[in-house]
Formats: structure tokens, C-alpha cells, sequence
């Protein structure tokens, strides 16, 4: 698939091997590291020697001063709020995917360095105020914290070779700060450094590589390459993704190489669900910008048709090598590999319907994709079942890319009334926040939404329609934008609905609500009562804003 604007980037030549099995380190190739035979090797016909001791998966130049704790006597304060950062927040930021980074390598480079023992610190009291109060106003012990590590940072002078691992870290770290404190704009800011910082790392390492590889398997100069590539870059796209909503992404930031006809560089076989996840997430960066460039165009020329047919044909061959390393693996995975699996198959359902609506204009042609609502709904329900309690995740911070998003485009787009409600119901079992993403704020939106398009039926509270009964294209909500109104109250949103009631080349209305989430939090999913709001329109100047931005 061709990608307009993605940076060209070629493979480059073999590390040595620093973990996986024995055969495979002599063979010098990539091993799966599956347990207790790996499948690269049972899978070939091969003999599986079986394993080493375990190596830490930090790279070597982070490892080397690891344990130098740098004069620096952490305090009671700073000690209480890492304690409860590797406690509390680490878990959660984990995910699926993001074990060794979040509970690994973070634990080990804050004991040596002090920029990221700092973010770490802002981070921990800033998700243990969520905790406490609800809310997630900064303190200042917080900000104080977040302070220092960028001075700390800023000392170092320029990112370079040697500082690249801790400026991309605290880059992750910043961002995080920035999503529990809801400040949009500075998130987006992070990413971006985090991304510029990759692209020189990139650069500087394609310098001393040759080109090639065969069977199109991804191979690093170093193994700090390959920490980064595997361990950082996956996490700054997902990140990047997440704020997709609020700018273009239009960096061309991908985490597999793109080739001199700018299609994607895939390894002949995915060796594990990770390393699938990965293609998918660059598939899914490819879907947001097409979109956001479709959006954009002042013509909507035939080659929009000729790029949206590639994404379709990419996503099939992805579809392709995921269900066969999936079949390869699945008798030697344990619950947690399954559920992780799970995630990326419910990520990849989310895309292909995504994909096949890139560049429709009317809310009703998500109606063809009940099969698909269906099968994400039973997944999610499957994975929300067995998670922590209630109460643990009314608190929880997660950067999990594969159950938000999907659950919202079902509470949103899916229009067939049970899947909808069974989406909302699990929208609320979400962490507290995902990303940017409060989840009481989205599914109270959501069920707004529901009430507004269903309306027309005059049901009484609570009641659901038939199945087979959806809302007119007339009725449907586009878009939504929405304000906190905080001196109104503490949960007080003005929203904006976005409709086409007199046709879908007509002009966009505009409705715009003040919503209370104190009096949502205790309706069940689905419930339409005592939900209608106080309909004041927003200040003049703050409409202007949100129509300029709905074009």
C-alpha cells in the first residue's frame, strides 16, 4: 500500500542475538521465545534447545548505569508516589503490551536517572489524586515534580546518541502527565518530540546499515535499536493514535519500514502477536490519515478509491498472517496470551469496518456492520469479565489501545439497539481514564447521543426499542465537541451535536447541551430518563470555535 508522505525507511543488517533460544542464537535469527519449545523451531522441523537464563530486556547502555543511584536521596513525598506508580498506575499503563517498558525498564532507569525518577513522580501523584478525589487537578508537590525533570532533561542539552532512550522515556512519561491532567494540546506536543527524537535515532542508525533483509524479516544495528523499535516506538504510535482526534497525523510515523514504492515492508510470517499488533497499528495510522486527508481535500479525487483498495488488500494479507500465527501458537498460550490476542482481533474487526466507511458521508452505511458490532461486543464482554473489580477500575489510567476506541465506535456508530446498549454497558467498565478519555464523560455523551436519535420513537424511560428498529439518517449525530463548563459545576459539559436533518448535502445543524454527569453516573447503561439537559447555548465565541473546527 502505497502511503503519501511516509518517511522511507529500508531494514537494516542483523545484531547479534541477545535472547530467545539456543538454536535460534545460533542460527542467529529472531527467536518467538514461545515456551517451552519456541515455534520458529517446532514449527520448521528444527530441534528446540530450549532456554538460557533470562536477560533483562534493557538495553546495555541503560543497564550499565542502572543501580548508580545518582547522589540524589529521594524524599518520604517522592518516595510515597513512586511506590504507588509501580503499584497502582504501572499495571494498569501495561496493558497487553507494555509489561517490560511500564514495569521494567521505567523501575530500572529511575534509579540512576533523575528526569525520569521525576516524571515518574509527577505521574504517581497525579494518579493517586484520581484515586483519592475523583478528580485530577495537578498539586503542586505534582507539578513541582514534572518541573524538575524537565530541568533535568534541559541539563542534558540536545537528545543524542547517548540520551535518545531517556529524552523518548520522558517523552512517553510527559504525555501520560498530560492525558490524566487533560491538557490536549500538550500532549500532542510530546508526541510529536517523541517521534521527531525517533526519526533521528532512526537516522543516525541507517547511517552505518546495509539494506535488505531476506524473507522481509525486521532486524536492528543494536540491540538499543531494537529496544527502541520494539519496546518505545510501539507505544509513541499508540500514543500518537490517541491524539489523532485533535491534529492530523500527518508525520508518517510507522513502525515497520516502508520501501521505495511506499509499501509497507511485513515479515513473511508474524512470529508473534505482538509483532502483529505492530503491522496492525501502522494499518491503522494509514486508515486516520487517509481519512483525515479525504476530510481535507477541497476534491475528492479518484486516487482516494485507488489508496482506500490498498488498505483493504493490506489489511486481508494482515488478516492472513494473524490467523496463522495464531493457529501456530495458541495450543502453548495461557490466558493472558489469548486475551491479548483477543485485544488485536477486536482492534483489527474495529479497522475493517473503519476501513470500509473511510470515506462515506452518511451515518447510516454503519448499519451493513452488525456482525462485526456483534463480535466486538462478545470479545470485549469476554476480557471486561474476568478484569479487576468495579471499584479498581473506576480508578485505573490505561493506555490500551484495543477496548476504547472499539467500545466507543459501538456506543456511538452501532445503531441496533441491544449490541448499542451492550456497548455502553461495557464503556463504563473501562478504566476510570483511557488516554485523553474519561469514561463516565464518554458514556455519558454516548447515552445522550442514543436518547437524542431515538427520541422520535417517544418510549418511555428505560425502555428499548425493537432490535430491528434504527433511526432515520436524519435523526443520526455526525460529530460532537465538547467544553468543560467547570464554573457551572464540577462535571458540567457543554456539548455540541453535530446533525444533517434536511440531507446529507445540506448544511450541518448545530445543538448544543449542557450535560451533568453527577445526575448520569447512577442511570444504567441504556436508560434515557431524566437525561434531558439544559439546552443554553454556548458563548458566541466558543460556538465560533467549534464550527470552525467541525468543517
Amino acid at each position: 500500500m502505497e502511503i503519501p508522505g511516509a518517511t522511507k525507511r529500508t531494514r537494516a543488517s542483523k545484531p547479534k542475538v541477545r535472547t530467545g533460544c539456543i538454536t535460534c542464537k545460533i542460527r542467529r535469527v529472531k527467536c518467538d521465545e514461545a515456551k517451552p519449545r519456541c515455534h520458529r523451531c517446532t514449527s520448521t522441523g528444527r530441534q528446540c534447545d530450549g532456554y538460557l537464563a533470562a536477560v533483562s530486556s534493557v538495553p546495555p547502555s541503560v543497564r550499565a548505569i542502572g543501580g548508580q543511584r545518582q547522589g540524589h536521596e529521594p524524599s518520604q513525598q517522592e518516595n510515597r508516589a513512586l511506590g504507588f506508580f509501580f503499584r497502582q498506575t504501572a499495571p494498569g499503563l501495561s496493558g497487553f503490551f507494555g509489561q517490560a517498558f511500564w514495569r521494567g525498564c521505567v523501575l530500572h532507569l529511575s534509579i540512576s536517572e533523575p528526569a525520569v525518577r521525576y516524571a515518574l513522580t509527577s505521574l504517581g501523584t497525579m494518579h493517586e489524586a484520581l484515586c483519592r478525589d475523583g478528580v485530577c487537578d495537578p498539586t503542586t508537590f505534582a507539578l513541582h515534580s514534572y518541573n524538575k525533570s524537565i530541568r533535568s532533561l534541559a541539563h542534558k542539552g540536545a537528545a543524542g546518541p547517548e540520551t535518545a532512550i531517556t529524552y523518548l522515556i520522558c517523552s512517553i512519561i510527559f504525555t501520560c502527565f498530560e492525558f490524566l491532567r487533560g491538557n490536549v494540546e500538550a500532549a500532542v506536543t510530546h508526541v510529536n518530540s517523541g517521534i521527531n527524537i525517533l526519526g533521528m535515532v532512526r537516522r543516525q542508525a541507517e547511517v552505518s546499515c546495509s539494506n535488505g533483509s531476506p524473507g522481509g524479516e525486521q532486524i536492528y544495528p543494536s540491540f538499543e535499536s531494537n529496544f527502541v523499535e520494539t519496546e518505545l516506538a510501539p507505544i509513541l504510535s499508540t500514543l500518537s493514535i490517541a491524539t489523532s482526534e485533535f491534529g492530523s497525523p500527518d508525520h508518517g510515523f510507522f513502525l515497520n519500514p516502508v520501501d521505495a514504492n511506499g509499501l509497507f515492508v511485513f515479515s513473511d510470517t508474524f512470529d508473534s502477536v505482538a509483532e502483529a499488533r505492530c503491522g496492525l497499528i501502522d494499518l491503522t495510522t494509514a486508515l486516520i490519515k487517509a481519512r483525515h486527508d479525504y476530510i481535507g481535500a477541497s476534491t475528492r479525487a479518484g486516487s482516494s478509491t485507488k489508496l482506500l483498495e490498498r488498505l483493504r488488500q493490506d489489511l486481508e494479507r494482515w488478516r492472513v498472517k494473524f490467523d496463522d500465527v495464531v493457529r501456530r501458537q495458541q495450543d502453548a498460550w495461557g490466558r493472558r496470551d489469548r486475551d491479548a490476542a483477543d485485544v488485536v482481533r477486536i482492534m483489527f474487526l474495529t479497522t475493517r469496518i473503519g476501513t470500509s466507511l473511510c470515506f462515506s458521508d452518511g451515518e447510516s452505511a454503519w448499519d451493513s456492520h452488525r456482525a462485526g458490532f456483534e463480535d466486538i461486543v462478545a470479545r470485549a464482554e469476554a476480557l471486561l469479565s474476568d478484569r479487576n473489580s468495579s471499584r479498581e477500575a473506576a480508578q485505573g489510567f490505561s493506555v490500551e489501545l484495543g477496548l476504547t476506541c472499539p467500545l466507543h465506535m459501538v456506543a456511538w456508530k452501532c445503531r441496533w439497539p441491544h449490541i448499542r446498549r451492550r456497548g455502553l454497558a461495557l464503556v463504563r467498565r473501562l478504566p476510570k481514564r483511557d488516554f485523553i478519555f474519561d469514561s463516565e464523560h464518554y458514556h455519558a455523551v454516548f447515552s445522550r447521543i442514543m436518547a437524542i436519535e431515538e427520541a422520535h420513537l417517544d418510549l418511555p424511560p428505560g425502555t428499548s426499542p425493537e432490535e430491528d428498529t434504527l433511526p432515520p439518517e436524519h435523526v443520526r449525530v455526525h460529530h460532537f465537541y465538547s467544553v468543560p463548563r467547570f464554573e457551572l459545576g464540577r462535571n458540567i459539559y457543554a456539548v455540541t451535536f453535530l446533525t444533517k436533518p434536511n440531507g446529507l448535502d445540506r448544511e450541518w445543524q448545530y445543538r448544543t447541551e449542557y450535560l451533568n454527569l453527577d445526575t448520569l453516573q447512577s442511570l444504567e447503561a441504556g436508560t434515557t430518563g431524566h437525561m434531558a439537559p439544559v439546552s443554553n447555548p454556548l458563548p458566541d465565541l466558543v460556538r465560533a470555535i467549534m464550527v470552525q473546527g467541525a468543517g
